[in-house]
């Protein structure tokens, strides 16, 4: 019997509206916290994507109706959190039954195969979590919308770097307020405290807080009230920033806890816009602070592009910062010793994108700021739009790049020009000169499974290997990883000819597990080059964040003295 997705949901919806909204929301936070762990609790065990999954929980209870008629639940108990995982778990499988076929249906090979790839979309673009570290999505604020600024300023009534200022400060005042719960070297023990003070202490109720280390009862609050290290006041911002930028930061994140229509996991989740919701007057609580520079992202990108006055000119800004990002990123892996030619011409008058030249070895690099598009719902119709969807992305920058690359497979001499008239000559190339080529395609956004394995879905010439296909974000980390440990143009080498053979038996979601696998050599290099199914793990990317932790080497790194002085907690991202 096929799960009815409309009803779980229902049922879910209200089972968790009977709950306070601070304690509740405070209780998902800190699962949050617990989510990248490599042994996980009771708690999320059975839950395919916990992370997505506890903001969906979180996303239903702000907007469910409160029953007045009900006691309010300020905790829930192991059984009904049971109840709730059930929940999950089955709407979870009732979106996948949708892609299997339907008793008595016969697909064929290729309908079997276009709803495997349907699929692994569908989980890809809704169960899988933010990649990026903050110092990207911050980077992407100030970049992308710089043009606009005059625009967003007015209708948001803060400039960029207000939205970045008040978020580095709940940033930091999150971190202050979690390590506030831990003991601190400042502060009394129990040898401190002795057998008198704890009696006087517990026998005075004027002089009780005597009796417990102050580190005892910080953490005891915690745990009675798990999101009070997430909570913060208006007069908190206000003392910082004034009363103009505070409120109006507030208006533009912050939803209240009121009824709507929000029901199913594929719809937008509000709490995706606004990760701030009020809890009392003039007080409000994050769930995940991280999220709130995500939201200033998706709000701003929504406002850019619904203005059509200004849509076009950020789209074409957008495509050149995500070039120029490109080009920088392997000059300062590179430096001078690479040739690296941007936005040239060929003899026939193709525009190229990127052309690298290092060491006998030639990078041809096609950059693809379009969108990933969102999944419909319908089986028989989710492939068409993939398709569509990945041509206009993936197979043109290999189409494009491949003009390039032909050439070198033809051992042919040529010329590349600054112009499309094909005056101002930059350099000739002798393809001879190079032992090792390689496309690749740079998105912007990241398209799972259909991206790391193109064996499904790409059409690549008979006399090519298959191209790297590589979100910006992984990209950037992958090589300032490599510059971390010390360039080896060698370890580069490895991983791109590698990185060829890893198509048509690859189950990987996420580039930066498949980088990992092969620097740290976690999965032997014969087994790559094999005909067997390779299957990563998220572990296999745990060196980069292993890096980040200590300083990975961002340009504007942020909390250096937060990763390097060993005296906060690390807060997974």
């Amino acid at each position: 019997m096929s799960i009815n997705i409309e009803e779980k949901s229902l049922e879910l919806k209200s089972y968790v509206s009977q709950y306070d909204t601070k304690t509740f929301l405070g209780d998902l936070s800190t699962l949050l916290q617990m989510v990248p762990m490599q042994n996980i609790p009771y708690s999320l065990e059975g839950l395919v994507a916990p992370q997505r999954q506890l903001f969906y929980l979180a996303g239903l209870h702000l907007t469910s109706k409160k029953d007045e008629n009900e006691e309010v639940k300020y905790q829930y108990t192991e059984e009904e959190w049971d109840h709730i995982k059930i929940l999950l778990i089955e709407i979870e499988n009732g979106y996948e039954e949708k892609f299997y076929p339907n008793d008595g249906e016969v697909l064929d090979d290729i309908d079997a195969q276009k709803r495997i790839i349907a699929l692994m979309y569908h989980l890809n673009y809704f169960n899988q979590g933010d990649l990026n570290y903050e110092e990207q999505i911050i980077e992407r604020v100030l970049n992308y919308f710089a043009p606009f600024e005059n625009e967003i300023q007015a209708h948001f009534g803060l400039t960029l770097s207000e939205f970045i200022s008040v978020y580095r400060f709940l940033d930091e005042m999150l971190h202050q307020k979690l390590n506030s719960v831990l003991p601190s070297p400042e502060d009394k023990t129990w040898d401190d405290i002795g057998l008198d003070k704890f009696v006087e202490g517990i026998t005075n109720p004027d002089k009780m807080h005597l009796a417990v280390p102050e580190s005892y009862i910080r953490m005891s609050e915690s745990l009675m009230d798990p999101g009070k290290k997430y909570r913060f006041t208006l007069k908190e911002l206000i003392d910082e920033f004034g009363s103009n930028i505070s409120n109006a930061f507030i208006d533009a994140l912050c939803v209240k806890r009121q009824e709507s229509a929000f029901l199913y996991y594929t719809e937008i989740n509000p709490y995706f816009n606004y990760p701030i919701f009020e809890v009392d007057k003039n007080e409000y609580q994050s769930m995940d602070i991280k999220q709130i520079i995500i939201a200033i992202y998706n709000q701003l990108l929504d406002f850019v592009v619904s203005k059509s006055s200004i849509t076009e000119a950020f789209y074409k800004h957008r495509g050149n910062e995500l070039e120029n990002k490109i080009v920088n990123l392997f000059k300062s892996l590179f430096g001078e010793e690479a040739f690296v030619y941007q936005s040239y011409y060929t003899e026939v008058g193709n525009e190229q994108d990127i052309l690298i030249l290092y060491k006998g070895m030639a990078l041809i690099i096609e950059a693809k700021a379009s969108k990933r598009r969102e999944p419909r719902s319908d089986p028989d119709k989710a492939y068409g739009l993939i398709r569509t969807n990945f041509d206009k992305v993936i197979q043109k920058g290999y189409d494009q790049a491949f003009r390039v690359k032909e050439k070198f497979l033809k051992g042919e001499k040529f010329y590349i020009y600054e112009d499309l008239a094909l005056k101002n000559q930059i350099i000739q190339i002798n393809t001879k000169n190079y032992h090792s080529v390689f496309s690749l395609i740079v998105t912007l956004e990241r398209f799972g499974q259909i991206q790391t394995d193109l064996d499904s879905m790409i059409d690549i010439d008979e006399r090519d290997e298959m191209p790297l296909s590589i979100c910006i974000d992984d990209l950037e980390v992958f090589l300032l990883s490599l510059k971390k440990r010390g360039f080896k143009f060698s370890e580069l080498l490895r991983y791109l000819n590698l990185r060829e053979y890893l198509h048509g038996g690859l189950l990987c979601g996420d580039e930066l597990e498949i980088c990992g696998a092969i620097l740290d050599k976690q999965i032997p290099d014969k087994l790559l080059k094999s005909d067997k199914i390779i299957k990563t793990h998220p572990d296999h990317a745990k060196m980069f964040d292993d890096y980040y932790h200590e300083g990975l080497g961002f340009e504007n790194e942020i909390n250096l003295d937060r990763k390097t002085s060993g005296k906060f907690i690390t807060l997974f991202r």
